[in-house]
């Protein structure tokens, strides 16, 4: 077994955390529920095994699939997902972002992976930089990826020569740092018990903190549009928080999941939440401070990440692998 792995199997506290997972990852449904706004209905399914988040780019969704590292799938016909290629990190792969021939993986207690996915088929490592905690998070922007490194904050990473990705700087939030996304000169982390930070990247060597928020649950993901950072706030449910003026977050609404909220992305007028074993939750959060079901889909297994792209939602279905649901009408 490889360091990596034996070091988060002898972690107390994220043995834990991973053997939560593990049991929430076993109770399956598979019914499905519509609501006045969206129908939702499976379209196809590929693979099984530990599938923690998704990012799609162009025709391909990237897939973090924990101990077998990263699947590339081709999705140009969403109703009949096909693998590509695979390339299996010596870490655990939690999330995954994508830009332009590069995947940026957060590989645990590996840290930051750069894999070369110009030929999808048969990507390759490039770079890694072996961060300070454990790489649960990652988000890219410019010439820069932002890792959240659990008990270490939020790591700046250099990418400019994505071989030989450089540490910049830190911030150490002052919960567990899970999720982060990058929105202008801010990154956005949700930071377990902690709630949102917002953290001031505008020059990326003096990452600093100038607002937070305190959510009602666990902040196990963020996305941001517009004004709003949307949390999955695990027991929380899903958290609306105005981010219009950054230094003071103020919260607007929450939508209490039938689940557990542990992944969520925006699209349109929508907030698409991964909850757990109550699979994918359409939230219509065009007016954000009354968001309502809009519709749901129960997957298989345990919902962990979402991504949209199109009429299609791609749910990271831990144990279930990738789940493929047709949204109706186009969102």
């Amino acid at each position: 077994m490889n360091k990596a792995k034996q070091s988060m199997q002898n972690t107390w506290g994220t043995t834990l955390y991973w053997a939560y997972l593990l049991f929430a990852g076993l109770l399956t449904s598979l019914s499905w529920t519509t609501q006045a706004d969206v129908t939702v209905t499976k379209a196809n399914q590929w693979g099984s095994g530990l599938y923690f988040d998704v990012f799609v780019a162009d025709d391909y969704v990237y897939a973090a699939t924990g101990t077998t590292g990263l699947d590339i799938i081709n999705i140009s016909n969403p109703a009949k997902p096909i693998w590509v290629g695979n390339y299996d990190t010596a870490g655990l792969v939690w999330d995954v972002a994508v830009t332009g021939n590069y995947a940026f993986v957060a590989d645990g207690e590996d840290g930051l992976i750069v894999i070369d996915i110009s030929n999808p088929a048969a990507p390759k490592q490039v770079g890694q930089y072996d961060t300070s905690g454990s790489a649960y998070g990652v988000a890219v922007a410019g010439n820069y990826a932002f890792v959240a490194d659990y008990m270490a904050g939020l790591q700046v990473i250099d990418i400019s020569n994505p071989a030989a990705p450089k540490w910049i700087e830190n911030h150490d939030t002052v919960g567990l740092a899970v999720g982060v996304a990058v929105a202008g000169n801010y990154a956005f982390v949700a930071d377990g018990t902690s709630g949102l930070q917002v953290i001031d990247i505008s020059n990326p060597a003096t990452p600093k903190l100038i607002g937070s928020y305190d959510t009602a649950g666990s902040a196990q993901g963020v996305a941001v549009a517009g004004n709003y950072a949307f949390v999955a706030d695990y027991s929380g449910g899903l958290q609306v928080i105005d981010i219009s003026n950054p230094a003071v977050p103020i919260f607007v609404s929450g939508y209490d999941t039938e689940g557990s909220a542990y992944g969520v992305t925006v699209a349109g007028d929508y907030a698409f939440v991964a909850d757990r074993t109550s699979g994918l939750q359409v939230i219509n959060v065009s007016n954000p401070a009354a968001p309502k079901l809009a519709g749901s889909y129960d997957t298989a297994g345990s919902a962990q990440g979402v991504a949209v792209a199109g009429n299609y939602a791609f749910v990271a279905d831990y144990t279930d692998g990738l789940q493929v649901i047709d949204l109706m009408p186009i969102i």
